[in-house]
Order: structure tokens, then sequence, then C-alpha cells
């Protein structure tokens, strides 16, 4: 064999390897791709690994194609598709951009709520929000000190309630209300707080909640000093930290399953509001979305994404990458529209949901 031939055959061999290489990492990489975003969807928070990958920015998940792709392209362009299938998996159904329904016929008396956590940037305020919905009910999270600014900038909202870091503004009477704790320790964490709305002759339980976010219950977890090191002179290392993480997760899962009995049990129909501090994906948004309609789902458009905005100050890099707040509501309450506020200086963006409570006609 000549010194041609040799090169030809050593540059055909390099090609074989180099195809076979690219098909067998594309294949690995859409295999594992499937794996981790069911996982994600189905187990989430019930695992501590897929319960930290819940929140990373969906886009992460498609890094490597920015290798993969180029790659393929001069060498085995039919892989491309796969690559394109995956892209879609991940915006297309896992990220799963809503349609809004058609709305139903307005019968019954309508209704609005609006939701918002004011977070960082308080003084910027969602005033503006407020005049584009015009919200008949508005619970506020994080509101410590602000319940009663807003409450004299809201003179239309006659009845108001507040405690800790909860506040609501009604033009319906509050009847009743309380507060939902979870027993930590030797003291209760407020996590939401309830109150019988007499709309138009029918009474809605409203929930204005805030779970405990990830870095929250870490923080918790660390103060309440429950973790036992696995070498007592080795403090700080892997294993210690993800017994933090695994008593943090499990301390999430108990205050949400807490709010989810008690939603469960509520002798009215329903509206759940407020930063709920998980995405929609995993064990924990699901076991709210098998019993209580997920509002955006029925009448939003869009991804949805309400976190983060300015965090700190700071823009987020990657911009709002998360849904973390959700209006949730009772099958019998008709969702008529969903809004999503603009941009503005904030770490969460407003909701709003528009209901129409059936009258007697309909539910003949």
């Amino acid at each position: 064999m000549d010194g041609g031939s040799r090169n030809r055959s050593l540059k055909a061999t390099g090609r074989q390897i180099m195809t076979t290489a690219l098909s067998l990492l594309s294949v690995v990489y859409a295999l594992m791709l499937w794996a981790l975003l069911f996982g994600m969807d189905t187990l989430g928070e019930r695992h501590w690994f897929l319960s930290m990958c819940l929140y990373v920015p969906p886009c992460a998940w498609l890094a490597p194609l920015v290798v993969l792709s180029p790659l393929c392209i001069p060498a085995i362009p039919s892989l491309i598709l796969l690559h394109m299938f995956c892209v879609l998996m991940v915006a297309g159904v896992y990220m799963a951009p809503s349609r809004p329904s058609p709305s139903p016929p307005a019968t019954g008396g309508g209704f609005t709520i609006l939701s918002n956590n004011l977070g960082e940037h308080k003084e910027t305020g969602v005033h503006a929000f407020i005049s584009q919905t015009e919200p008949d009910f508005i619970v506020l999270q994080d509101a410590i000190h602000f319940g009663r600014v807003y409450g004299r900038e809201l003179p239309q909202y006659p009845y108001y309630k507040a405690y800790h870091e909860f506040a609501a503004f009604s033009k319906f009477p509050i009847t009743d209300s309380g507060v939902i704790s979870v027993p930590v320790d030797n003291w209760g964490l407020p996590i939401a707080m309830w109150y019988n709305v007499a709309v138009r002759g029918r009474t809605i339980r409203v929930y204005n909640v805030r779970l405990l976010s990830p870095r929250g219950a870490m923080q918790l977890a660390n103060r309440l000093g429950k973790v036992t090191p696995a070498n007592p002179g080795d403090r700080g290392g892997f294993r210690d930290w993800l017994a933090m993480y695994r008593n943090s997760l499990a301390l999430r899962i108990r205050v949400s399953d807490t709010l989810f009995d008690v939603i469960s049990k509520s002798p009215t129909p329903v509206i759940a509001a407020g930063d709920f501090n998980f995405p929609d994906h995993g064990y924990l948004y699901h076991a709210y979305a098998r019993i209580l309609n997920d509002t955006f789902r029925h009448a939003g458009s869009g991804y949805g994404m309400t976190y983060p905005g300015y965090t700190n100050r700071k823009r987020a890099v990657f911009g709002r990458i998360l849904r973390l707040d959700y209006i949730f509501s009772s099958p019998e309450l008709r969702i008529q529209r969903f809004y999503l506020e603009g941009n503005r200086d904030t770490q969460h963006r407003g909701i709003a949901t528009v209901f129409v409570y059936p009258d007697e006609r309909d539910e003949r």
C-alpha cells in the first residue's frame, strides 16, 4: 500500500470513528435528557439531586448541543433531527407554553384577584398593575411594614387584613380570617393566611401563600442545628452539606403538605394565591395541580415566568426563568382571564386572574 492509499485509509477510519462517536454521544445525550426531564417532572422534590435541577434554567439542559450540533452538521447531518427533537422536548413539551382556553360566558358574577410577592424593590410598587387589572381582591406577600402603606394608598378597598408578612385588600366583605402555621421546633412558622370572602352572596376562601424557598429552608435547617456531622472533625464537608440539604428538603415538603391538607379540606370553593416557591414541575406542583386548577394553564399564554426579575438590585443573568407564583382555584370557579405583569424593577412579577362564579342557572 502506497503512502496516498494509507492516508486515505487513515482519514476514512478517522471519519468513521468520528461518525460513531457523534452518533453515540447524541443518542446518549437524548436519552439522558429525556430521563432527566421525566425524573424532574414526576419525582422532583422527592430526590435531592432532581430537586436542585428543578431550579436550573431549562435552556441550560440544551447546552451540549452548542458543541454537538456544529460537529454533526458536516459529519452526520441527519443527527440534527435528533437535536431538534431535544430542543422540542425542552421548549415545547417540558416547558409547555400555554395557550388560553376559550373564555366561558359571564353568566354569573365576575371578580378578579391579584397576587404579588413584594420582595426586594418594594419601593417600585405594584400600583400600575393594580390600575391595569382593577382587582376586587389583592393578596401581598413579604409585605412587612408595607401593608399599612398600601392600605393608605388604596382607599377603594374598604376591607383590610394583615398579619406578619401577609396583607389582603378587598372590595368584598371579609367575614373571617386566620393564620396557617407549621410547628417548627418550639415555634410556629406562618406559611399562609386564609380569608372567607363574601362574593355576591357566596363565600369563597382565599389563601394568601408564601412557602419556604430552598434558600430559606436551608437557613432554617441550619439554625435549628439538626444535622450531625458525618465526621466530627470534618464540618463543612459535602456529606454534611448533603445532610443539611436533605433536612431542608424534608422541611419544605412537610410545610407544603400541611398547607395542601388544609386547602383540600376547605368547606367552600378555594382560591390559593401567592409565592409557592416551587417550579411548575415536580412532586409539590403536581400535588396542588391534581385537585386545583392552575389558572395560568387555563387562561394564560406563553411561558408565564415570574421569577427572578431584579435580585439585590442586579438583574438575573438569564432573566426570568421560573414560574414560582401561582393562582390555584377550585374547579367550580370558572377562569375567564389571566394577567401577567409587565417589566418592573421587582423580584417577582404580579399575577391576576378573572373568575366567573356560575349563577344558579349554570348549576342546574
